[in-house]
Order: structure tokens, then C-alpha cells, then sequence
């Protein structure tokens, strides 16, 4: 468990590695827990064959921590997809 100041230092340090003139980081938190590590803002062109300028902070944590489980639409901005389900076959 971090308290706040270990982690806006994380954040501090992961922002002053960002290339792009802004220098932003985000982590994903769960209470006052650090679930995924810290994120900074990068350049990238391309997401899901969706054109973007640059990532932000907070959208690169969460493409890192979620993955493939993340979708982006203009209507509905980010979103988690919904689990598979599986069907359990007895043996």
C-alpha cells in the first residue's frame, strides 16, 4: 500500500521521462492502491487502426493495465468490454 506522497513521487519521476513538451503520468489506483504501474504521456499514431496525435497519460495507464479488454468510440469514449464467457464442459 503507497501513501499519497510515494505515489505522486512515482508519478513525478514517470512524468520527467515523457519526450512530448507536456509532461503528464497516471497510474491506475484501487483505493490507495497502486493496481498498475506509472504512465506517461507518449507519441503515437495509431490505436485499434484509430488515428491519435499523442497518448495521454491517463489513457496509456489504462491501455497498458486493461489491453485488449479496452475499446474507444466517439460516442461512448473508453470502455471496458465485456468478459467472455466460457462454457464448462464435464469431462
Amino acid at each position: 500500500m503507497c501513501n499519497n506522497n510515494m505515489i505522486i513521487n512515482k508519478l513525478c519521476t514517470e512524468a520527467t521521462k515523457s519526450k512530448l513538451e507536456q509532461k503528464l503520468a497516471a497510474v491506475i489506483l484501487k483505493g490507495t492502491k497502486m493496481i498498475s504501474n506509472p504512465c506517461c504521456n507518449t507519441q503515437r499514431n495509431t490505436y485499434r487502426g484509430m488515428c491519435r496525435g499523442s497518448l495521454h497519460a491517463e489513457a496509456h495507464a489504462m491501455i497498458t493495465y486493461y489491453g485488449k479488454n479496452l475499446s474507444f468510440d466517439n460516442k461512448h469514449g473508453w470502455c471496458l468490454l465485456p468478459r467472455k464467457k466460457y462454457k464448462i464442459h464435464k469431462t
